[in-house]
């Protein structure tokens, strides 16, 4: 199976689920392994998992489905569904711009620090 009809049926199979939740029904799930030869598993292979994942969340967040579920859930499901999709996503943009931010700030007060205590001595 080419890697475009995986996504495409991974796709399908969020969206059926999303629609028997909705429907207050039960979902049966037969799950088959497959062994095979082991891969080496690289950075590069991890980033583009990665972007998979993260394209999935993408397209599950402008379905309508997903609005719909939100009007169902109480508080503390909403939440938990919030993070484990586009949320998870969400924070760690915040948390790296913070650490960003942080580091350059740290890094601009130090130098001016330096350049005026420079300054003071180099005056006497």
């Amino acid at each position: 199976m080419s890697q475009h009809y995986f996504q495409f049926f991974t796709m399908l199979t969020l969206l059926n689920w999303f629609n028997s939740t909705l429907r207050q029904g039960n979902i049966t799930h037969h799950e088959y392994i497959q062994v095979g030869k082991g891969r080496d598993v690289g950075l590069n292979q991890i980033a583009l998992f990665e972007g998979k994942v993260a394209s999935g969340n993408g397209e599950q967040v402008l379905s309508r489905d997903v609005y719909r579920l939100g009007q169902l859930f109480d508080f503390f499901r909403m939440m938990s569904f919030y993070y484990t999709t586009v949320g998870f996503y969400f924070c760690t943009m915040v948390c790296s711009f913070f650490i960003f931010r942080k580091a350059f700030t740290r890094n601009l007060l130090k130098k001016y620090y330096t350049t005026t205590y420079d300054n003071f001595n180099s005056s006497r």
